[in-house]
């Protein structure tokens, strides 16, 4: 759908998608060296590719006021690097995907629409460039005190507290979590830790990074001569990969609920829904919810 010609959104480079249909093979090219520049490091990926800079906008949510907890930010990078995202999104997603939590109910099963071997037919083969399937992370037989760490102790101490047929008077109880600007607050080392357990081959665990490492914003608005700023968490919505990243990256939350707690707790892209039963289970999901949110950076 690149090439159907439709209008689309510059970002801060001003360039168009219509401007890259004159040299297709180029761009090819170039988003293929900047993979296998990946080998060395995110950083040597971005020196091909370009700058990681963003033009953000803010979107107001149907109803809400125009400020910025009413809005939604949308960061719009060049759509060279867009490109760039789809085609890193389109490779890791039938590698991780199928085997996300399928309690999410916002995976998309691997289809990320971008197909790598396009990007690669005109290269010619690297040896450092290779494909396996990663399996899915082992799950710790401890996960409930992991994510809890210095505070199992005085939690579990909380959890015993809890007066005898305080479960009877509870009943059952309807669990809801929503993350407040989820994209945004996502920690790099987090996915960083994360996607380094999907054991990644070298050039696609760096070439993910270089989607979200080194980035900067200035507002649409602020004009042409505005500086820029340095992000130092977040993964860019309105970026290709963003969407997967965010599966990927929460992914350990509806998984760790259901392994640790035995609780399922269906998931759509941030807001999280479950049925406890009783006081203890109830403390238990909230417990490991909020510390595992925190790890992840979010709140």
């Amino acid at each position: 759908h690149i090439l159907s010609g439709r209008a689309s959104s510059p970002g801060p480079d001003g360039y168009v998608y219509e401007v890259f249909h004159y040299g297709v093979n180029v761009i090819t090219h170039l988003i293929g060296n900047a993979l296998i520049a990946a080998c060395v490091s995110p950083e040597a990926a971005t020196a091909i590719i370009g700058p990681n800079h963003d033009t953000l906008a803010w979107i107001p949510k149907e109803g809400g006021d125009k400020v910025v907890c009413g809005a939604r930010p949308l960061g719009l990078p060049c759509c060279l690097r867009r490109l760039y995202g789809a085609t890193i999104a389109g490779t890791i997603g039938p590698l991780i995907e199928p085997h996300l939590c399928k309690l999410q109910a916002g995976v998309r099963g691997g289809d990320m629409g971008a197909n790598i071997g396009a990007t690669f037919a005109h290269l010619s083969p690297d040896p450092r460039i290779s494909f396996p399937s990663p399996p899915p992370p082992p799950s710790s037989p401890d996960l409930w005190g992991q994510v809890l760490g210095g505070a199992l102790h005085g939690i579990e101490a909380e959890i015993a507290r809890i007066p005898p047929g305080a479960d009877d008077q509870l009943g059952n109880a309807a669990f809801f979590a929503d993350q407040d600007k989820a994209f945004e607050r996502v920690s790099f080392c987090w996915l960083e830790a994360v996607l380094r357990r999907w054991a990644l081959p070298v050039w696609l665990h760096n070439a993910a990074m270089s989607l979200v490492l080194r980035r900067a914003t200035k507002a649409a608005a602020s004009g042409p001569d505005s500086p820029w700023l340095e992000v130092l968490c977040g993964l860019g919505m309105g970026s290709p990969a963003a969407p997967l990243f965010w599966a990927i990256a929460y992914d350990p939350v509806p998984a760790g609920m259901l392994s640790a707690l035995g609780i399922p707790a269906p998931t759509y892209v941030d807001d999280l829904a479950a049925l406890v039963k009783g006081a203890e289970m109830a403390t238990r999901a909230a417990w490991f919810l909020l510390c595992a949110s925190k790890a992840i950076g979010l709140k």
